[in-house]
């Protein structure tokens, strides 16, 4: 619930943003067509473009790991505002925040299915006089404006004795242009933003687009401009037209009246439209993340013997602050490079231990049986391939112990070919000083 509330805020905040954009520049052009895609493409842009999420890669250096936390990959909000929202004790306000939601949702879909049933109604209720290129022109005695909605266009009686061809050219250009679905299409999406301001605004422009397309259309066909500017004047608004429908009135007059007066937009002022990159650009980037991960896959050790991530993960709350080793001092040690480098861990109880003095004991390394030659692990020491059976000579006084750690098969086979199948152990000794 909680994510999907913060979709619809993700929504919200675009649509304003997208249809402030639409206030500044299309507000004035006769581009209308242009203006209807734009409005009805914000309605889209803004459902669709919060499902887009851009990832950036951050790479950790190996020398920055101190914790198991910093190997595992992490995805992380660029703008993490919302997902810290989220994140907050969510039980006291999710629930009731989505059940006001979805009571809004349910009021505005019962208002939407209760308009169109009183288009219906009114679409049966009705007289047919014709039909005209599958349009069918119904003649109504109810106290109301003519109209249009779907391919239905709907007289009142008053225009229809007139014999108005100027109202019925203006809502057969509603229906040509299938205005009545673009409305259908923003009262379902009102329906979800019903908490939006900008929706019934962004629904306002686009039935002033309309209006402005049909009355182009009509003044096409050869009208007067000035006769049809005076018929618009002596039409009144009517309190009884329904919300679906394209009705032909007097709401927008003096924006109808301008446009048709106003010059033409020159179609190379469409070039504006790339002001809105930057915008969507702006909007993808706050709907970015990132994701960290080290440089390389390192060779993990906890408490001198290899280990997997998943099996470090597991023990994360024994493991002290990591020990990133050297490449150059590694070589030494493991006669070769290691690929990815070593990051060594050690239980919280032993992190503390100097390095100097560890004395090791061959038979504490598990995986494999001392009696049989085998499954002797190979023997590194100081960088040199010894025999296993010389293992005791280096547990004699004279050396030091200084470093040491077994690595499984799995781990020491990549490094050392086949001659690792029982594993490795690497040993890192000095001369005792007496």
């Amino acid at each position: 619930m909680a994510a999907f509330l913060i979709y619809q805020v993700k929504v919200a905040v675009l649509l304003a943003l997208l249809y402030l954009f639409y206030k500044a520049v299309f507000r004035h052009w006769t581009l209308h067509r242009l203006g209807r895609g734009y409005l009805l493409g914000s309605v889209l842009v803004s459902l669709l473009l919060p499902f887009c999420s851009v990832t950036f890669h951050h790479t950790v250096p190996l020398s920055e790991v101190t914790q198991v936390s910093d190997l595992v990959p992490t995805t992380t909000a660029a703008v993490p505002l919302l997902e810290e929202i989220a994140g907050a004790p969510v039980q006291r306000w999710i629930l009731p925040a989505f059940l006001l939601y979805a009571s809004g949702v349910l009021i505005m879909l019962i208002r939407l299915v209760r308009a169109t049933g009183q288009a219906v109604r009114l679409i049966r209720c009705g007289e047919l006089i014709r039909t005209e290129d599958r349009i069918k022109i119904i003649v109504i005695d109810a106290d109301t404006v003519s109209c249009s909605w779907m391919n239905h266009v709907l007289l009142s009686r008053e225009d229809s004795d007139a014999g108005r061809q100027e109202i019925l050219a203006h809502e057969r250009a509603h229906i040509a242009l299938h205005h009545s679905l673009d409305l259908l299409l923003v009262d379902l999406f009102a329906a979800l933003q019903w908490f939006n301001p900008f929706v019934r605004s962004l629904r306002e422009e686009l039935l002033a687009v309309h209006e402005y397309q049909a009355d182009e259309a009509v003044l096409r066909q050869g009208a007067d401009t000035k006769a049809y500017q005076l018929l618009i004047l002596s039409k009144e608004a009517s309190a009884r037209g329904f919300q679906i429908a394209n009705s032909f009135s007097a709401s927008l007059l003096k924006s109808r009246i301008r446009m048709m007066d106003c010059a033409r937009t020159s179609c190379r002022q469409a070039w504006k439209m790339l002001y809105i990159i930057p915008l969507l650009g702006v909007a993808l980037l706050a709907n970015a993340h990132v994701t960290s991960q080290v440089s390389e896959v390192p060779l993990l050790l906890f408490d001198r013997e290899s280990i997997t991530l998943e099996a470090l993960v597991a023990r994360q709350g024994d493991a002290s602050e990591a020990a990133f080793l050297s490449s150059n001092e590694m070589a030494r040690i493991f006669g070769g490079p290691v690929p990815g480098g070593i990051i060594s861990f050690n239980t919280v109880e032993t992190a503390d231990h100097a390095e100097g003095g560890v004395r090791g004991r061959f038979q504490l390394v598990p995986g494999f049986n001392v009696d049989d030659p085998d499954a002797y692990p190979l023997l590194i020491v100081n960088g040199v391939d010894f025999p296993y059976w010389r293992r005791k000579e280096f547990l004699s006084d004279r050396w030091q112990w200084k470093w040491f750690a077994f690595l499984h098969a799995e781990d020491a086979v990549p490094i050392y070919g086949k001659k690792a199948r029982n594993g490795a152990f690497i040993v890192n000794v000095e001369l005792s000083i007496q």
